[in-house]
């Protein structure tokens, strides 16, 4: 049994082709021994990131020019990842700005298996809207938390289990 690894990220903007990933957290939770194994960096996307992005991510330009650029930091990602299975919350989006990333900076893009929350979501519950903030409300989980990444990815596999739940 693969290795899982739960992911999120904060990005610059939201369009793939222009902008780029300034955070990242993934969780890596072994499947036998259970031992977890965190990852995690801010990168500086060499540009200034607008105001309304600084608003919703709590990052601004001057921390993150302090920061390595993703591309120095994707063989390493890519080595916490190999050989695991993905799991995230809109896979269009979160795989999507990591293959941009990857095939820019090392011409690669994830092979492994990805599980999508939002996906698996939007089977269950019958609503326009299916977000983070939807799901921490109806499974009870991570409502006292402050919205970043890193706490994203500790209620991600509470998550899953929970809407896995529902499925059977």
């Amino acid at each position: 049994m693969n290795s899982k690894v739960y992911i999120d990220i904060e990005t610059s903007g939201f369009s793939q082709q222009e902008d780029k990933i300034i955070e990242i957290a993934a969780l890596k939770i072994d499947q036998q021994s259970k031992v977890r194994t965190l990852f995690h960096s801010f990168f500086y996307p060499e540009k200034q990131i607008d105001k309304k992005i600084s608003a919703i991510t709590n990052l601004t330009n001057e921390f993150l020019q302090q920061s390595p650029t993703f591309e120095k930091k994707a063989d390493e990602f890519l080595t916490f990842i190999a050989g695991t299975d993905l799991f995230v919350f809109n896979e269009k989006f979160v795989i999507g700005f990591l293959n941009s990333e990857l095939q820019k900076s090392s011409n690669v893009v994830i092979k492994n298996t990805t599980h999508d929350l939002l996906k698996l979501s939007q089977d269950i519950y019958k609503t326009e809207t299916v977000n983070l903030d939807f799901l921490i409300k109806v499974l009870k989980v991570g409502e006292n938390m402050s919205k970043n990444v890193f706490n994203e990815i500790l209620i991600l596999p509470i998550m899953f289990n929970r809407v896995s739940e529902k499925i059977l």
